[in-house]
């Protein structure tokens, strides 16, 4: 087995809920995810947030692999809130530090890592430190978790906030499905 192939596995057991044992009184998925829900209701009501659209229920063929009883299946989009970037014209942004960071796309994401190298003195879309960066046009995957306080993201970048999820895990997570989705979309 390769190193990678050791990784893989390992990554997979976790996800499946197989890595470690499932003790009752570290609560249960149904809890947390009422938890989440409430949070983002609160949020839309204070107008920081927009309303979910309706999402279909999670169907016995959708479901790729058995879970501990503890656990359950929703939608990622029920337990996170998904922010789309926004382009700027050329006039907008800088290259002289006024202003806070621009991400616009792939080329300031490497490694895990957010490069910077224009900023905005209006930004109009904005994502916060904590937040979960994802490539979504172009060259698509590439994640970074965001170590800045504010930045102003481009169309082909989605900041998403988590609510009671561990966003290293999420990252985790995107990282190594997002391949396989772009694989089967191709192969389609």
């Amino acid at each position: 087995m390769t190193p990678q192939e050791l990784k893989n596995s390992i990554l997979q057991r976790a996800i499946e809920g197989k890595l470690v044992e499932q003790r009752a009184e570290e609560g249960n998925a149904e809890d947390l995810y009422k938890k989440i829900q409430a949070e983002k209701q609160k949020l839309i009501k204070a107008g920081k947030i927009k309303k979910d659209r309706s999402l279909p229920d999670i169907l016995d063929e959708d479901r790729p692999f058995d879970i501990p009883d503890n656990w359950m299946w929703c939608r990622l989009g029920t337990v996170i809130n998904l922010l789309s970037g926004q382009d700027m014209p050329l006039t907008a942004y800088n290259d002289k530090k006024n202003g806070v960071p621009y991400i616009t796309g792939a080329s300031n994401i490497e490694n895990g890592k957010i490069i910077i190298n224009r900023w905005i003195e209006k930004p109009k879309t904005i994502a916060t430190r904590g937040q979960l960066l994802v490539t979504c046009k172009g060259t698509v995957g590439k994640t970074a978790i965001l170590n800045k306080d504010r930045v102003h993201i481009a169309r082909q970048i989605m900041s998403i906030e988590t609510y009671f999820l561990d966003v290293n895990f999420l990252k985790c997570f995107i990282d190594r499905q997002v391949p396989n989705l772009i694989f089967r979309a191709k192969s389609m």
